[in-house]
Order: C-alpha cells, then structure tokens, then sequence
C-alpha cells in the first residue's frame, strides 16, 4: 500500500510539471505586452535611462519610467508613449520614440495688462492649453509650429525660445540679434530674421533641439527694414521691405534677390506672410488690417481679399491649406481667429479675448509637412 501511494504522488507531480513546463515554454516563445497604451510629457531625465513623466496631462510625475529603447535620445518636455504592462498602471513603460505630427495653431495675445500668454489650438479651434510666456517685442511673426507640434516664439526681440505645447514647459532658449521673424522651414530647421551685426539683414537657419546656427546669410544692404518673411521647397524665400515698400523673392543660396513688386504701404505695417500653394498670401496695415495674395513669381500687382478689424494684427499659412488670421472684431468686442481655406472661403471663428489696447496678436502655424 505504501509503495502504491508513492506511485500515486509521483504521477500526480508528472502530470502537474506538464502544464507548468507548458506555461514556461509559452511565456518564452511568446512574450508580449499587453495594456492600454497613453501618452505622456517627459518632466525629468534621471541619467540611468528612466524618466519621470507627467501621464495623460496629469500635474504629478510618475517617478523612475524605464524606456524599451536601446538607446533613448529623450528630453525634457517631448511627448512619449506610455504602455501599461499587462494592463497594470503600476508597471508603465515609455516606448520607443515614434515621430509623432501633431497639428497645432499657436497664438500669442495679451489677455490683460501685465500678462503675455500662448494658446495652443487644433486645426479645428478646439483650445488644447494656454500659458503665460515672457514680454515679447512690437513685430507680428514672432511664433511659429514645427511638424511635431513644438512652439517656437521670439521674446523681447533679442531672445528665441522652445516651448511645449502641452505643458508650457520651456525646452531650449537662445539669445538673438534683435529678431523680427521666425518660421519653420521645408527642410525642418528653424529660420530666424535678424539685424546683422555688420550691415543689412541676416536669415539665419538653426537646429530645433537647441536652436543653435547652423548657417547664416547676409543680404538687403543699408537701410532696409524687412520684418517678415516665408520660405518655399525651391531654394527661394520672399520678404517684406517696409523701407522700400516692396515685397522681395530672394535665393536661399546667397540672398541675391531675384524679382520685387511694390505693395500698397497700408499693408506694409506690422506684416506677416506665408505660401499659399502657388500664392504668397500676406497681412498687415496700421489703423485697419488688409489680406492680400500675390503670385510667387511677383509678375503682378497684389490683390487684397479681406480687411479685418480695426487693428493690426497676423496672418499665417498652413501647410499651404489654410490661412489663419487674426483680428479685432468691432461688432463682438474681442479678438478673434479665423480660418478660411485655399478659396478664402471662412471655415470657423474662434473669440481669442485679451483686451484692445493690450491685445498685440502673433499667430504661427505648421508651414509645411
């Protein structure tokens, strides 16, 4: 009886071990993760590949977040992807960095005296954060989006900086030589317009992760204001001379200018300008805001196709689809942005707010994709 009972117990075990070595076998052949996947902005870098990480735009970071890359190239302020393992929301894990192309609208107002604040809109005017910023100066393209959604705005004229557009957190800042311009190029980087510090007007091309130049060219000569300007995919960008009163095509090799075309100088004031396909679409004006277009070639006069307002106030383009503007509305008594698409036919309005004397307006947008 003994030794029956100890046969018992041993195939007892034997049949116990095959589901048990079944279940080792299939966690190695198979292992996944599975859970709910969310995102997340990196608030700091601890050194040993793990981040702390503001999670589904909560004001707490969730400390000591390991990455499944090899070799993670984060910072603080990007935007990650956060799995839970295995469903479990104590076991977060940052994936490997995808580019993500987050589409917003960033506009600069002043919605009281002491106060200088960024919205952030979708393409669809759905506000996605609002926060306070420093001073700026008195130009109209001074902010500008990068195809991953990242803000870039010119402060006080001298300095430009990188912000979050979530968080509002500030990534990167440099100091500038009095800038009346930024736009986010073809190929990427971060071009900025700047006094030179020896004669004329220097654009400058910069990295978007610390902004620092890349290279730098030199042109309009002598006593010439340009305070705007926009950059196309065939080595040209165009400019506004509020000297001359001429909107300027000039090689993106050397600066040398190719053809200008006088404007009317009610819309020289305070411009703004971006491409429109086959169009460059621009704004500006000083007791009265007018839009135009123009063709890229500059073989024909401008044709203003809207007046907004009563201020001067900004234009930007995006992705050669749609023209954002910005204006103040005599009727409802406040700011507002609007936007129309390639036939200048008006899809939605959105009330900005801020105040009429305090209310300087910049707006940027994603220019190419």
């Amino acid at each position: 009886m003994k030794k029956l009972w100890i046969l018992l117990i041993f195939i007892g075990v034997l049949i116990m071990f095959k589901p048990i070595n079944s279940i080792i076998q299939d966690s190695i052949g198979n292992i996944i993760y599975r859970g709910n996947v969310v995102t997340g902005i990196v608030a700091t870098d601890n050194g040993d590949k793990s981040y702390d990480v503001f999670i589904s735009e909560s004001d707490r970071a969730y400390p000591h977040i390991f990455t499944l890359s090899a070799n993670p190239n984060l910072a603080v302020g990007d935007k990650v992807r956060i799995l839970y393992k295995n469903g479990c929301k104590e076991l977060p894990i940052i994936l490997p960095p995808t580019t993500m192309a987050i589409d917003y609208i960033a506009v600069y107002y002043r919605p009281d005296s002491s106060a200088y604040n960024l919205r952030i809109y979708d393409l669809e005017g759905n506000v996605i954060s609002d926060f306070a910023v420093g001073s700026t100066g008195s130009q109209q393209q001074w902010v500008t989006v990068d195809s991953n959604g990242y803000i870039y705005l010119i402060e006080d004229n001298d300095t430009l900086k990188k912000y979050n557009p979530i968080t509002g957190i500030e990534m990167a800042s440099i100091g500038l030589q009095d800038s009346y311009a930024v736009d986010i190029g073809n190929d990427g980087y971060i071009y900025t317009l700047e006094v030179s510090d020896i004669d004329g007007t220097d654009l400058k091309k910069r990295n978007t992760s610390d902004l620092s130049v890349v290279s730098s060219i030199n042109f309009a000569i002598g006593f010439n204001i340009i305070q705007a300007f926009a950059l196309d995919s065939n080595n040209y960008f165009y400019t506004v001379n509020t000297y001359t009163e001429q909107i300027e095509k000039r090689s993106l090799l050397d600066g040398s200018l190719v053809a200008s075309r006088s404007i009317n100088s009610y819309a020289i004031a305070f411009p703004s300008i971006g491409l429109l396909s086959n169009t460059l679409c621009g704004g500006g004006g000083w007791n009265g805001w007018e839009s135009w277009v123009i063709t890229k070639t500059l073989s024909s006069d401008a044709i203003v196709w809207m007046t907004v307002g009563d201020m001067a106030d900004s234009l930007t383009v995006y992705n050669s689809q749609y023209i954002f503007v910005t204006g103040w509305d005599s009727d409802k008594d406040k700011y507002v942005i609007r936007k129309y698409d390639g036939s200048k036919n008006l899809i939605w309005e959105k009330i900005i707010g801020g105040i009429e004397q305090y209310g300087t307006i910049a707006i940027g947008a994603c220019s190419y994709k």
